[in-house]
């Protein structure tokens, strides 16, 4: 059965790179990298998830519990119910006062591939309690719809001004843009209309339990 660390030797050699080069991505120190391909220490959960983006190939992988580069583990006695497919994380979003848009890819997230067929997809991790009322928590990721255009009453992702974004309700009344919190201690952001772009629309809440 392979191990976290020869998996990590393996995947460092055939992508001819050296231990240094791949300490560097991760901005931990040589012996670090060194000591868990030679199964001393082990990575935490945040230094898995860089590693596995670094590789291009999933923790599961990594970790020696599936021998599809790609392939998650399931238990015994599991199935998959149909193909999955790897959508970015970007960055952070802020369910209250709209924040630098950090667009940057943070991370992965399989998700089934018949839920994201039918557009270009995002995930973003909240911070915040605005929307709390819509059960989005912080910590939580909201999958997003890649669209310029969304409809009264849907929950948006939406850039303010060039630089900042955030998460509300939308609605739109005499050439304003009302962009609602579900968390009655906030009031509510009224911006023009031609002042606001929208990044995509809300259609589903990933929560850890």
């Amino acid at each position: 059965m392979a191990t976290l660390g020869s998996r990590l030797r393996s995947l460092r050699t055939e992508k001819h790179l050296t231990q240094e080069g791949v300490a560097n991505k991760l901005g931990v120190a040589r012996a670090t990298l060194a000591s868990w391909e030679i199964g001393r220490r082990e990575p935490d959960n945040e230094a898995l998830t860089k590693l596995a983006e670094v590789f291009g190939v999933s923790v599961d992988y990594l970790l020696g519990r599936t021998d599809g580069p790609h392939g998650t583990y399931l238990p015994p006695g599991a199935w998959p119910v149909g193909p999955m497919v790897r959508v970015p994380v970007l960055g952070v979003i802020r369910a209250g006062l709209p924040i630098l848009a950090d667009e940057h890819i943070d991370g992965w997230e399989l998700t089934p591939a018949d839920e994201v067929k039918d557009g270009k997809y995002f995930y973003l991790r909240v911070t915040g309690d605005s929307m709390i009322g819509s059960r989005i928590y912080e910590g939580d990721l909201v999958l997003v719809r890649q669209q310029e255009e969304v409809e009264n009453g849907e929950i948006a992702v939406v850039n303010v001004d060039g630089e900042n974004a955030t998460l509300k309700r939308v609605y739109r009344t005499n050439g304003e843009l009302i962009l609602q919190p579900d968390n009655p201690k906030y009031a509510p952001i009224i911006i023009k209309s031609g002042e606001a772009r929208f990044c995509g629309k809300v259609v589903e809440v990933t929560f850890k339990l």
